[in-house]
């Protein structure tokens, strides 16, 4: 599992096509696969789920991305979770991980 959190000022929208643009244009593009909008008291949330499959179809890596605004500025927050195996009582991230994290962090340096 890997995480990625940042703070952006940027609207809602301009941060969700931020978003949207780098999983399209990674190393390993990712697809959209479930998406949903909605407003809990003034804040807006805007949660996108990618997929990245293996080039062998072997092993898939899922991105769940949060974003929520206050019309100030947006929280963008990003967890991976794919299907690597445990390693010593612990799963490592994989590549697919790191892909997709990338992607965002360089949407948003």
């Amino acid at each position: 599992m890997a995480d990625f959190e940042k703070a952006v000022s940027l609207s809602l929208r301009e941060t969700v096509s931020q978003v949207e643009k780098a999983m399209e244009s990674g190393s390993a593009p990712a697809r959209l696969i479930d998406q949903n909008e909605f407003s809990v008291k003034g804040i807006r949330v805007a949660v996108r789920v990618y997929e990245e499959a293996a080039s062998a179809g072997l092993r898939r890596t899922q991105m769940t991305v949060t974003m929520a605004s206050d019309g100030k500025g947006t929280q963008v927050s990003a967890r991976t979770a794919s299907s690597s195996r445990p390693f010593f009582f612990k799963k490592r991230q994989t590549a697919g991980e790191e892909s997709l994290i990338d992607a965002l962090q360089k949407a948003f340096p």
